[in-house]
């Protein structure tokens, strides 16, 4: 059966920009998608390449044809569909719908930049849960009071500062701000001779205050440090 994702074109925007996270190889076929979740009026967005998980999540526009629901859908056929719609300039409230079919079916993208079809691979419908990896309460915590020395690797910052949400791109935020990131460590990994250093924690807030926004956890770099 199949289940459509109705959107509107600025949401579509903020969710290709997760190709600059998410896998580009053939290797690992299901990390080159999107797991998306609409849930009442909350879009949640996950993506990882190993390295690094990121998850944005953000208020939804009124519509009437908003369904809750799960969808993998690949990151890098959307930013195709986008980048058509870009060129034609259509309006930021128009709408889009993604329609997911059963594997060795099709992924249909309609907008007003026309109607773009993509086969469905059967190795991208099981998306890791990326979800359980955050912290319970989000921006919350909990966290760690000391950290353990660690290196990071500046490219997978440069990938995240590439991420946009519908209210960056509603307020038209500056890529400076949309860049800005507190970083904060979760607890040490405890089961072994000494403790392990935990993924970083880096979060953004939505530029108008609410509680949502973009969250990256990244794996950190142990090499050169007694750890």
């Amino acid at each position: 059966m199949n289940h459509t994702l109705h959107l509107i074109t600025r949401e579509a925007q903020a969710i290709a920009t997760f190709a600059a996270v998410a896998v580009k190889d053939d290797i690992s076929p299901i990390l080159q998608a999107v797991h998306i979740t609409v849930a009442g009026e909350v879009l949640s967005v996950q993506a990882t390449d190993r390295y690094m998980a990121v998850r944005m999540t953000s208020r939804l526009a009124p519509g009437e044809l908003r369904v809750d629901g799960e969808w993998v859908v690949d990151v890098h056929d959307l930013a195709a569909h986008v980048a058509k719609q870009r060129a034609v300039k259509i309006d930021a409230l128009a709408p889009v719908e993604i329609t997911v079919g059963e594997p060795g079916e099709q992924m249909v993208i309609r907008s007003m930049a026309g109607t773009d079809t993509y086969p469905v691979d059967q190795r991208r419908l099981s998306y890791p849960p990326v979800g359980r990896l955050f912290p319970e309460h989000g921006f919350d915590g909990p966290f760690a009071d000391e950290y353990l020395p660690v290196g990071y690797d500046m490219h997978l910052l440069t990938r995240l500062a590439k991420l946009r949400t519908p209210t960056d791109l509603r307020v038209k935020a500056k890529p400076a701000e949309t860049a800005m990131y507190g970083m904060r460590f979760l607890p040490a990994r405890q089961g072994f001779s000494k403790p392990k250093p935990a993924p970083m924690y880096l979060f953004r807030q939505e530029p108008d205050g609410s509680r949502y926004g973009v969250e990256a956890l990244i794996q950190p770099n142990t090499r050169g440090y007694d750890c």
